[in-house]
């Protein structure tokens, strides 16, 4: 989880933040409620959303030329 907060470009970051997901996924599939394979399988098709939307910001935010961004 430290690897999130201490990348150092985007890339980075992305791939940290998924690898942080996946124990989260098998905490719910094992240690969850009684519905917990459909609350692990709802918070992967969620998470697989929200970071392809990610990567995709990402992706658009490099593909911008360098004058038109502020960093």
């Amino acid at each position: 989880m430290m690897g999130t907060f201490l990348a150092l470009d985007l890339f980075l970051f992305y791939v940290f933040w998924e690898v942080v997901l996946v124990p989260m996924y098998f905490l719910i599939g094992i240690w969850g409620g009684p519905r917990r394979e459909y609350a692990a399988i709802k918070f992967f098709l969620y998470t697989l959303a929200g970071s392809l939307f990610m990567l995709l910001g990402i992706w658009a935010f490099i593909s911008l030329p360098r004058r038109t961004r502020s960093t």
